[in-house]
C-alpha cells in the first residue's frame, strides 16, 4: 500500500559482469498505473486505462508525470565485476493501483564528467542506447498441498503491486539536545520537535520506550536560563509541611504527548519539552521509540500510523545508595512503631585514576509515603554534604508517623516530606520528580510481584499493615563532571529507593545477583569421603554469617565522663560443611600478621569527633566448626552523643583444611547496619 503525496523507494541491486565501465544514465522506474481507486465518481462502468512512463511520446510523458513524479537518476558508473546498489524512488500524486513493471536507463561506455579528452580510453564513445530491465521477483515456495510439496511451485510476488490510497498525516521527530552520555541517574532536559508533513491533520499522539521510565513529559514553569532541571519552592515554605499528591492510579508504559490542542494541522510543527534520566546500569544502551498517530479525517484507509526511531547511550558511574529503616518500639505499645529510624550511605562510584565525576554533593533527600514524613536526625539544614571519588558518608533520618496525614487527604494521596541541605529546596511532588519517581515505584512493585511469594499463612491484616508502612526516598544529588576537553560542568540527578519492610537494606542501583554454579556430579561408593570444595569466588564470601549484639540506645552524662563505653558481642555462624577459620578485625588498614600462636591483639585507640572506634579489640582470629556459633566480645567508645553505625569492621574467613589453613581469606559479605543512639543524659 502507497499514499498519495508520499515518496516510494525500492532498492535495485546492480552488477556488471563486463570487465569494462559501464555507465547508466537517466536510470527511473517504469511503471503502469490504472487511476481511479477511491474515487468519488460513482460511475464504475468505465473501466479506468492504464498510463505508463515507458513510452517516449511527449504528450503521453506529460500526462504520466501529472499523476506520478519519477525519480531519475542522472548516472551511475559501475566498475568492471562491481555489484552495486541504488535507490529509485517516486512519488504518487492520485489513487489508484500502481505496478512497478522494471528500470528504464540509458547505456553508455563513459561519463561525460569522469575522463577528460586526454584520459579517454580508445575504446570509449559518446554512443548511448536505451534500455530496460524488468523486475520479475520470485514469490514465496508454496507448500501447502501435497502437490505444492512434491514439486517445486512458487506464489505471486505483490510487493510491487501497490494501492495507492488517500492522503494521510506523515510525522517526523527531531530530537534536540540529546546526549550520548549520561551518568547513572542524571536528569537532564531536551526538547522533541514533532513536525506534520502530510495532507491531513493528526491526533492521538503517543509515545513508547522500551524502557518506559526513561522518559518523561511535564508542565513544568522553568527559567529558561535554569542550569537545572528542577523547580524549586519558595524560601518561606515550612520544610517540615508535606506536600500533597494524589496518587496516580497507575503509570502506562505508552505517554500522550502534551501538543496544544490535541492535534496538529498540516504542515505545523510543535517542540515539546523531555526529561530523560539515566538508567542504573553503567552500560551501552539501545532504546527504542515509536511513536502512534491517527488521522483526524472519518474512515481513513490506515486506521493508524507509527514512526520508529532508536537512540544509543552510553551511561557511566555516579553515585551508589543503599539505606534501611529501623522501628523505634514504643514501650507503652509495643505492637505499633510511631517512629523510623532511617540510615542511609551515599558512595560516590567514581574511581580515583580515571574519575570523570570529581565531587558529589548530597543536595536533598525527600520521602514519599501515605503516613511518613522525613526529618533531620544527624544532619542539618544548609549543610554541605560533599562526597569525593570512593569514598561515601553516612546519613542518618527520622521518620514519624503522620495521623492527621491520612483523615485529611484520604488513602490515594502520597504525602512528600523534604528534608533539604542545599540552600534552595527542591519541589519533589511536581514534574520531572514525581513522574521519575512513580514510575520507578511501579517497575519495583512489578518486580518484586514477578518473584515475591506471599506465606498462605500470613494474615490480611499483616499484608495491610505492611504495605501501609511502606515508604520511598528520593535522593537528589549534584555532581561536577569533566568532559575530555577538561571544562567542568554541573549534572544533577535522582535516585530511588523503595522500602516495604524494616530492617532489609535497599541498594539503588540494586545489586545484581550472582546465580549460584552448581559442582558436577560425582558418584562414590563411601559419600564421607566426597571433599567438599568451594571454588566459586560468590560462595566464599557466604562462608559465615554474622551480626552484633547490643542495646539499642544509651544515656550518657559527657560532662562527667568524656567517654561512653558500650559492650558489643559479635556472633559468628558457620554456614558451610566444613571448618572455617575466621578472622576480624575492627581496622581494616592494618596489615594482617601471622597470629597463629596469639589469640588477639589488644589496643585503644583514640577517639575522633563525630566517629567512635573500638576499645581493646583490634585482630583477632576463631575457628568454627561446622554449624556452629562462636561468639566475640568487643567494646566500643563514644566521645559525643549521636547515631552510630557499628558495622565498621571487617569479617574474613577460609576453609580450614586439617592442620594447615588456606591463608587465602575472603572478606564476608557485609550485614545491614546495626544502629546505635547515644543520648546527652540531662
Amino acid at each position: 500500500m502507497a499514499i498519495a503525496g508520499e515518496c516510494v523507494t525500492v532498492e535495485v541491486s546492480l552488477a556488471n559482469p563486463l570487465k569494462i565501465p559501464v555507465v547508466l544514465t537517466d536510470m527511473a522506474l517504469i511503471w503502469n498505473f490504472f487511476p481511479g481507486l477511491f474515487s468519488d465518481d460513482k460511475n464504475q462502468d468505465d473501466t479506468p486505462k492504464a498510463v505508463t512512463n515507458e513510452q517516449l511520446n511527449t504528450a503521453k510523458n506529460t500526462v504520466a508525470r501529472a499523476l506520478i513524479e519519477t525519480g531519475v537518476i542522472q548516472e551511475v558508473i559501475l566498475e568492471p565485476l562491481e555489484t552495486k546498489k541504488v535507490h529509485l524512488n517516486l512519488v504518487p500524486l492520485q489513487t489508484g493501483e500502481l505496478h512497478i513493471t522494471g528500470v528504464g536507463y540509458s547505456l553508455g561506455s563513459r561519463s561525460p564528467n569522469q575522463l577528460t579528452t586526454e584520459q579517454r580510453p580508445s575504446f570509449a564513445s559518446s554512443i548511448t542506447v536505451h534500455g530496460k530491465q524488468n523486475l520479475e521477483v520470485q514469490g514465496p515456495r508454496l507448500n501447502t498441498t501435497k502437490e505444492e510439496k512434491c514439486s517445486k511451485m512458487y506464489g505471486p510476488d505483490r510487493r510491487l503491486d501497490l494501492q495507492v490510497v488517500p492522503e494521510m498525516p506523515l510525522l517526523e521527530v527531531e530530537f534536540h539536545g540529546f546526549p550520548q552520555t549520561l551518568a547513572c541517574g542524571e536528569v537532564q532536559q531536551t526538547t522533541i520537535q514533532v513536525r506534520n508533513t502530510g495532507c491531513d491533520p493528526l491526533h492521538r499522539l503517543t509515545v513508547a520506550a522500551t524502557q518506559w521510565d526513561f522518559f518523561s513529559f511535564g508542565h513544568c514553569d522553568l527559567p529558561p536560563d535554569s542550569s537545572s532541571p528542577y523547580q524549586v519552592i519558595p524560601d518561606q515554605t515550612d520544610p517540615l509541611e508535606p506536600e500533597r499528591v494524589q496518587q496516580p492510579r497507575g503509570y502506562s508504559p505508552v505517554a500522550e504527548v502534551p501538543i496544544p490542542g490535541s492535534s496538529l494541522e498540516s504542515g505545523a510543527s510543535v517542540t515539546v519539552p523531555m526529561w530523560i534520566r539515566g538508567p542504573t546500569s553503567t552500560d551501552t544502551h539501545h532504546i527504542d521509540f515509536m511513536f502512534y498517530y491517527e488521522s483526524v479525517s472519518k474512515n481513513p484507509p490506515l486506521s493508524y500510523r507509527v514512526l520508529r526511531h532508536r537512540v544509543t547511550l552510553k551511561t557511566c558511574n555516579s553515585v551508589s545508595v543503599r539505606a534501611v529503616a529501623q522501628p523505634q518500639v514504643d514501650k507503652q505499645n509495643t505492637k505499633t512503631s510511631e517512629s523510623l529510624t532511617v540510615t542511609m550511605e551515599v558512595e560516590n562510584m567514581n574511581k580515583t585514576q580515571d574519575s570523570t565525576i570529581t565531587e558529589v554533593s548530597v543536595l536533598q533527600v525527600s520521602c514519599a509515603s501515605q503516613q511518613w514524613i522525613l526529618q533531620h536526625l544527624s544532619t542539618q539544614r544548609n549543610v554541605d554534604i560533599k562526597v569525593s571519588s570512593q569514598e561515601s558518608v553516612f546519613l542518618c533520618f527520622k521518620a514519624t508517623r503522620c495521623q492527621d496525614c491520612l483523615k485529611e487527604s484520604g488513602e490515594g494521596s502520597i504525602k512528600f516530606s523534604n528534608v533539604t541541605f542545599d540552600q534552595h529546596q527542591i519541589s519533589s511532588s511536581t514534574p520531572p520528580c514525581s513522574d521519575f519517581h512513580f514510575k520507578s515505584l511501579q517497575q519495583s512493585h512489578t518486580d518484586r510481584q514477578n518473584i515475591q511469594q506471599i506465606d498462605p499463612q500470613t494474615s490480611p491484616q499483616e499484608l495491610k499493615n505492611n504495605n501501609q508502612s511502606s515508604l520511598s526516598l528520593i535522593v537528589f544529588w549534584k555532581g561536577y563532571q569533566v568532559d575530555e576537553t577538561g571544562c567542568s560542568c554541573a549534572i544533577v540527578g535522582q535516585h530511588h529507593i523503595h522500602m516495604n519492610s524494616f530492617g532489609v537494606p535497599v541498594t539503588s542501583p540494586p545489586v545484581p545477583k550472582i546465580r549460584m554454579e552448581l559442582s558436577p556430579v560425582v558418584f562414590i561408593r563411601d559419600s564421607n569421603s566426597a571433599p567438599n570444595q568451594i571454588t566459586n569466588e560468590a560462595s566464599k564470601s557466604q562462608l559465615v554469617r554474622y551480626c552484633l549484639v547490643h542495646s539499642p540506645q544509651m544515656e550518657h552524662d559527657f560532662h562527667k565522663s568524656r567517654l561512653c563505653f558500650v559492650s558489643v558481642k559479635l556472633v559468628l555462624h558457620n554456614c558451610s560443611l566444613e571448618d572455617v577459620e575466621c578472622e576480624v578485625t575492627t581496622r581494616p588498614e592494618v596489615t594482617r600478621v601471622d597470629v597463629s600462636s596469639v589469640s588477639d591483639l589488644s589496643a585503644t585507640d583514640k577517639p575522633k569527633s563525630q566517629t567512635f572506634t573500638w576499645s581493646g579489640l583490634v585482630l583477632t582470629r576463631v575457628r568454627i566448626p561446622i554449624g556452629q556459633t562462636r561468639t566475640v566480645p568487643a567494646t566500643a567508645c563514644f566521645c559525643s552523643a549521636g547515631v552510630y553505625n557499628l558495622c565498621n569492621f571487617q569479617v574474613s574467613a577460609a576453609l580450614h583444611e586439617g592442620a594447615t589453613v588456606d591463608r587465602m581469606f575472603t572478606v564476608q559479605q557485609q550485614t545491614s547496619p546495626s544502629i546505635i543512639t547515644i543520648y546527652e543524659a540531662s
